[in-house]
C-alpha cells in the first residue's frame, strides 16, 4: 500500500492519503481517520469483536471508534494445529460471530498468541502458570503472532492475515519475575507479559510490528479495511 502527501493542503498542512484513492474523487469522500475515506457521507459502523481494552485503544488511535464486545468461542487448539493456523482460525471465528450482531458494516476479529519453540503460550491460568511461562521466555527469543480478520457484513466478504513479530527477552531472576507477577499485569495477557506496560522492561529487542505485540497490528489492520471498502 503506497502513500503520498496531499498537494494543495491549506496553510501548509500535510496529510497522508492512499494513492489508490487519488484518482477516485478523494476530495469528495468523507474522512473517517487520516488513513481511511468513506465513499459517501453515510456513517461507517464498525464492530470490534473483542473485549480487549488494548485493541479498543489501538483502534481509537487509528481514528476509528467501534462498538466493542467479546464473543464466545472455544479457544482450544485443534490436534496438530500450528500456531499461525490457530490464531487465524480464532480471528476469523470472532469476526464472523461479531458480524452476526447486525449493528455494523464491518466487523474486526483478532487473536494473539506467544509462541516459544513452536509451543503456543496462552493466558496464564494463575500465578504459578505465569511464572512457568516467564521463566521459559526469559533470556530467549520467541514470536508473537497476531491474526486480524475483517468481515464486510453486507456480503460476507473477508480479509485476514497473520502478523508475526520476533521478540527477545532479557534474563531475569525468579525474584524479579515474581514481583512482576505480583503486579497483576501478566494475568490477562498471552505469554504472561505486556510489552506496553511493566513487562516492557523484559523486552530487549523486537523485529516486526510493535502494535502487533500489543494486540493489533495497526498498518495491516487499516490496509485490509481499506481493501474491503468500496
Amino acid at each position: 500500500m503506497a502513500f503520498s502527501g496531499t498537494l494543495g493542503a491549506k496553510r501548509g498542512e500535510r496529510r497522508l492519503l492512499l494513492l489508490s484513492d487519488i484518482g477516485a474523487g478523494l476530495m469528495t469522500k468523507k474522512r473517517l481517520s487520516p488513513w481511511i475515506c468513506a465513499a459517501d457521507d453515510a456513517p461507517l459502523r464498525i464492530r470490534l469483536a473483542s473485549a480487549s481494552p488494548r485493541r479498543l485503544e489501538l483502534m481509537r488511535q487509528m481514528g476509528l471508534d467501534p462498538v466493542a464486545g467479546g464473543v464466545d468461542c472455544d479457544e482450544t487448539p485443534l490436534p496438530g494445529e500450528t500456531a499461525p493456523a490457530y490464531v487465524l482460525r480464532l480471528a476469523l471465528e470472532k469476526a464472523r460471530l461479531g458480524a452476526q450482531a447486525g449493528d455494523a458494516d464491518y466487523c474486526l476479529g483478532s487473536d494473539t498468541s506467544v509462541v516459544l519453540a513452536g509451543e503456543i503460550l496462552g493466558k496464564p491460568a494463575d500465578a504459578d502458570a505465569a511464572l512457568v511461562m516467564l521463566t521459559a521466555l526469559a533470556g530467549r527469543q520467541h514470536q508473537v503472532m497476531t491474526a486480524v480478520a475483517w468481515v464486510r457484513v453486507a456480503d460476507g466478504a473477508e480479509r485476514s492475515a497473520v502478523v508475526t513479530t520476533d521478540v527477545w527477552m532479557r534474563a531475569a531472576t525468579p525474584a524479579q519475575l515474581s514481583a512482576y507477577i505480583d503486579s497483576g499485569e501478566p494475568m490477562d495477557k498471552a505469554g504472561a507479559y505486556g510489552i506496553q506496560g511493566l513487562g516492557g522492561y523484559l523486552v530487549t529487542r523486537i523485529e516486526g510490528s510493535y502494535t502487533g505485540v500489543v494486540g493489533l497490528p495497526v498498518a495491516e489492520t487499516l490496509e485490509m479495511l481499506s481493501e474491503l471498502m468500496p
